[in-house]
């Protein structure tokens, strides 16, 4: 499907404000800040790819939150996707009419990825090196309540159910999860997933999927499309 198509598309979403940015992606997306960015990963009139602007985006445009549009789902696409800066992976044999909500759930900050898609990346993982818990000295990275708040966030609770199960709030929830991050080198939450899969026995990971995911509210907010 073609920009144009798409933008025309996500316009019938009365809480989506969409801009075409097809011919030139990165500066639409410097000039207008959009909350949502959406790449396909073939593009027209950019000599570069799909996977080549997620990276720019995420280096110019950190505040601007991708979603990644691939023709089908392969595992080295997926992967390179969220490698890449995707905060999802949507794929256009999924139906359409999930794509609002797939754009919604990246802006409220969570991650859009199906359990086979969230397959895909552990199968890659275990093939990778395995991250350590302690640092060079042999102290644990994270307290015995830095790793409970981590085991909650992988299993798609958000900072306020995360401190309604520990009886914290949720602004003390926030400051665990910046710590989390700075700790274990981490930028977002699929990157702590992957993190956590790879420490097996230590977390706990579940299966996920968009329609497990914690259900919030939102206002209106902008959607950049380059496809």
């Amino acid at each position: 499907m073609g920009g144009q198509m798409l933008c025309e598309l996500l316009r019938r979403n009365k809480c989506l404000d969409v801009i075409d940015g097809t011919v030139d992606p990165l500066c639409t997306i410097a000039d207008a800040s959009p909350d949502v960015a959406v790449i396909g990963v073939q593009l027209d009139h950019v000599s570069s790819n799909g996977f080549s602007l997620l990276q720019s985006i995420r280096s110019s445009s950190p505040k601007t939150r991708s979603v990644m549009m691939l023709d089908s789902p392969h595992q080295g696409s997926v992967v390179k996707a969220f490698r890449a800066g995707a905060r999802g992976v949507f794929c256009r044999c999924d139906p359409l009419a999930l794509l609002p909500k797939c754009i919604r759930r990246v802006h409220e900050g969570q991650i859009w990825a199906n359990s086979q898609l969230i397959e895909f990346v552990i199968d890659a993982l275990v093939e990778a090196p395995v991250c350590n818990l302690t640092s060079v000295a042999g102290k644990a990275l994270l307290s015995s309540r830095e790793q409970q708040v981590v085991r909650l966030a992988v299993e798609g609770l958000n900072n306020k159910e995360i401190g309604q199960a520990l009886t914290l709030s949720e602004h003390t929830v926030r400051n665990y999860m910046f710590h989390i991050f700075n700790k274990l080198g981490v930028s977002n939450r699929v990157e702590l997933v992957l993190y956590a899969a790879s420490q097996r026995p230590s977390f706990v990971l579940h299966n996920a999927s968009p329609e497990n995911g914690i259900e919030a509210r939102t206002d209106s907010y902008s959607a950049a499309c380059a496809s």
